[in-house]
């Protein structure tokens, strides 16, 4: 619900606050996101086995759910997270929003995404208390988006 809210409006610190904190508890799941199997035949003596492990939640990236996001993510690259709404909010001077949603976009991008990186240089500066807040989203940042089919983002 909070992301549909965000694509409907330019919301507050709070909202972003709020979502932020929703993506990270999802990057601290333990829900059993393991999946083995084996190669080669049974029979063999010398089964191998491959295992993989995901942090990123099926609803982020399979089916209608993965599709979703997928798009809201493209969408939001240009809507929340441009090179002229950073700028923006810098002029506006709006630390809190600028925290939260670098916090989000972490998550979503990944921590080398160029609006995280350049709100963690502006906080560093600016706010050290927000940029802890920061920095504890970047250490556990999911960066799903990556993983629907895409390599590098900038903006």
């Amino acid at each position: 619900m909070i992301a549909m809210h965000l694509e409907a409006t330019y919301s507050g610190y709070n909202t972003w606050s709020e979502f932020a904190s929703c993506l990270l508890r999802i990057s601290r799941c333990e829900e059993d996101r393991a999946s083995m199997c084996v190669d080669g035949d049974e029979a063999d003596s010398k089964e191998s086995y491959g295992a993989t492990f995901s942090r990123i939640p099926d609803m982020f990236v399979r089916g209608i759910s993965g599709k979703t996001w997928k798009l809201r993510c493209k969408w939001w690259l240009n809507r929340h997270f441009s090179k002229e709404t950073l700028a923006f909010e810098m002029s506006a001077g709006d630390l809190q929003l600028m925290a939260y949603k670098a916090a989000c976009a972490s998550h979503l991008y990944g921590k080398e995404f160029q609006y995280v990186t350049d709100v963690d240089a502006y906080l560093n500066e600016h706010d050290k208390t927000l940029s802890t807040c920061l920095h504890l989203h970047i250490r556990n940042s999911i960066g799903f988006y990556r993983s629907l089919g895409r390599k590098r983002i900038s903006f």
